[in-house]
């Protein structure tokens, strides 16, 4: 024969219904602090824009402020630092066709040309006055 569960007869009516409101909060509270699951990130958006580069020794062994620089297709990139410094490029990623660039050069010659769909990096060295040579590089985000 089955009965249903009962507090002992020493119990008072209010200590069980104080045990229940024990009961009550202590499982509300554990269900509070349970951790709740944040999905990641989406991907970071990239923003596109002139892309001013520093020059100085001071950059160890890189010798410049931004390595490698991300640039997209129709921004500025401009090169300051010191007189006497000199960049020169292989390949040119510039609508002008620019390889060798230095401290006259006028940053309007110095637009991001159309590199078709896939990324390209384009490595490029730095020389300064004193004959210090570094080789950073600017990678440029293809069109879709």
């Amino acid at each position: 024969m089955k009965t249903l569960a009962q507090f002992p007869s020493h119990f008072f009516s209010g200590t069980a219904l104080a045990v229940a409101a024990i009961v009550a909060v202590a499982f509300g509270i554990s269900c509070s602090q349970t951790p709740k699951v944040v999905p990641p990130p989406g991907p970071k958006t990239y923003t596109c824009k002139d892309r001013p580069i520093k020059i100085d020794k001071i950059y160890t062994g890189k010798g410049v402020d931004k390595d490698p620089v991300v640039a997209c297709i129709g921004v500025y990139v401009s090169w300051k630092g010191k007189h006497g410094w000199k960049v020169s490029f292989t390949t040119s990623p510039f609508t002008s066709g620019a390889t060798d660039i230095d401290d006259a050069t006028t940053p309007d010659k110095l637009v991001i040309k159309d590199i078709g769909a896939d990324d390209v990096g384009f490595k490029y060295s730095v020389t300064l006055d004193d004959g210090t040579k570094y080789d950073p590089q600017i990678i440029v985000m293809g069109g879709s």
